[in-house]
């Protein structure tokens, strides 16, 4: 009898998380600014995600913590930030000559990560 406590209590606190975890419930009231705010932010990333697939080629993939890599499939990387990161929001991941995916070496990246690799060498990198 106490494990068919136990699991009953377990089931009902799992139908409470996950209730939780649905929409909020309408109050009927409506803060305008909070979902304008709601929207920017939405489009926002709506905007990085169409990006992100119009720099991902030939089955290759923009993956990583901060979107630092380019690989075949997306893999788990450090979350910390380094400036030289900001160099990849504008690369293209495709396969390369040797046929594995990389980033696509143009002057601009190859100039921006030099620039930032002079300017950083002894920073540490922003967790979060």
């Amino acid at each position: 009898m106490k494990i068919h406590k136990q699991l009953t209590i377990f089931f009902f606190a799992m139908a409470l998380f996950i209730a939780g975890c649905g929409k909020p419930a309408d109050t009927g009231t409506v803060n305008q600014n909070a979902n304008t705010a709601a929207d920017t932010n939405t489009n926002a990333v709506n905007a990085n995600q169409a990006t992100q697939t119009t720099r991902e080629k030939d089955g290759c993939v923009i993956t990583g913590c901060s979107g630092q890599l380019c690989g075949q499939a997306a893999i788990i990387s450090t979350c910390e930030y380094l400036p030289a990161y900001a160099c990849y929001e504008t690369a293209v991941c495709e396969k390369q000559t040797n046929g594995k995916c990389g980033w696509t070496e143009t002057t601009q990246l190859v100039s921006c990560l030099e620039n930032n690799r002079k300017n950083t060498e002894n920073q540490k990198p922003t967790a979060y």
